[in-house]
């Protein structure tokens, strides 16, 4: 199989990248949801319609969706709220750092959950990171006690204000149309030509390829025109195996003919080629046993292991030809000997890439080396028992 997603190819533990995965898990962060742009209001609420319903579809977002239903019930629950709260929440503003304030009441409810006979869950992992959280401050030394407790208040204190005034203008929300949004955000929805977007976003994590492969084909099967990353990957994994295809056919049919043209016989350019052939196959089963997928990095190993691998053949046959050994068995003789060793070096110089940190570096390093090994396995293996069965039926 052909992973198309380049992410793949980066160190799964950097920070980033993790990052980016549970993002990408969470259907909340559109990282990987697709895009269509139709004419009007009226074609986004209809796609909308046709896109819900599907299986791989968590939601699409239309700018309908950016009004929401049933306001005036929303807005009476608001009001309610605001009698309740509104005088609660104003004039409250950050008071004056007071590290030792904290640290005492800190200690104080420390004491206080300890002597609960039973905690629940919540309590006890509190206590367990207040717990934490005193010892560090303790051995932390007097010169950097105080810094350690304002940083703390900051963590938990710092935009305590700012989210309670965001609940208070909250409370005072009033009802609103399509036509009342912010021109700075219907403007990443509707264009001038008053063309909408319309997002669809997956309910499964396509960070699985599978998954991202049965997304995109469900979405395009009701609008062909959606894009976004799984399409690009998609797209770019159809074009670079098309393309090394191509290059991997190129390559075999171009060395078949010079092997003809040069070694003035189509048996002998047979005898190379089949070990190249055998080994190609070991090489496409093992990858599969293994685990390891072709990708952007390691697919280039292709046609460069046809390259690669037809040398050795060409010395044991040419070998063959010129100096056949007594016993009639090429195995014995220097030549074969010197394409162990020599592919040998070349298995030892591929693999160190399978070394590397990148990771597309690292399975173009495998694959090279086991098709390498697989080639070498071949040659001196496959093809002085095709030399002797060739000979004899002569």
């Amino acid at each position: 199989r052909f992973d198309g997603n380049p992410i793949n190819l980066r160190d799964p533990d950097a920070e980033s990248i993790r990052a980016r995965t549970d993002l990408a898990a969470d259907s909340e962060a559109p990282i990987f949801s697709l895009a269509a742009v139709v004419p009007d209001a009226s074609a986004a609420a209809s796609l909308a319609t046709e896109l819900a319903p599907l299986p791989t579809v968590a939601r699409v977002v239309t700018t309908a969706s950016l009004v929401p239903d049933d306001m005036e019930d929303k807005l009476f629950v608001l009001e309610d709220l605001g009698l309740a709260l509104g005088s609660t929440l104003r004039g409250i503003e950050a008071s004056e750092s007071d590290p030792a304030r904290m640290l005492a009441e800190l200690e104080a409810l420390a004491d206080t959950l300890s002597r609960e006979p039973q905690l629940s869950a919540a309590r006890q992992t509190a206590l367990v990171a207040i717990g934490q959280w005193l010892d560090s401050h303790r051995s932390a030394g007097a010169e950097s006690e105080d810094p350690v407790a304002q940083t703390l208040e900051t963590d938990l204190l710092g935009n305590l204000v700012d989210r309670v005034g965001r609940l208070e203008r909250g409370l005072g929300a009033e009802a609103f149309e399509r036509d009342d949004l912010p021109d700075e955000l219907l403007s990443r929805w509707v264009n001038a030509a008053g063309a909408e977007l319309v997002e669809i976003v997956p309910s499964e994590d396509l960070n699985d390829a599978e998954a991202s492969a049965r997304f995109v084909a469900a979405v395009r099967s009701v609008a062909p025109n959606a894009t976004g990353l799984p399409v690009v990957y998609e797209e770019a994994a159809a074009t670079v195996t098309r393309a090394f295809s191509f290059a991997l056919a190129y390559a075999f049919v171009i060395v078949s003919l010079l092997l003809i043209v040069f070694m003035r016989s189509v048996r002998d350019a047979v005898l190379v080629l089949v070990p190249i052939v055998f080994a190609a196959v070991l090489t496409a089963g093992l990858s599969v046993l293994l685990g390891l997928p072709l990708n952007f990095a390691n697919i280039i190993a292709l046609p460069l292991l046809v390259g690669v691998g037809v040398d050795s053949g060409i010395h044991m046959v040419h070998r063959m030809r010129t100096e056949p050994p007594t016993d009639g068995d090429v195995i014995h003789t220097s030549t074969s000997r010197a394409v162990l060793m020599s592919a040998l070096t070349t298995v030892a110089s591929f693999g160190n890439l399978a070394f590397s940190e990148h990771l597309g570096m690292a399975s173009m390093g495998q694959l090279l080396t086991i098709g390498m090994a697989m080639s070498v396995l071949a040659i001196l293996g496959l093809l002085p028992a095709l030399m002797r069965f060739t000979r004899a039926a002569a």
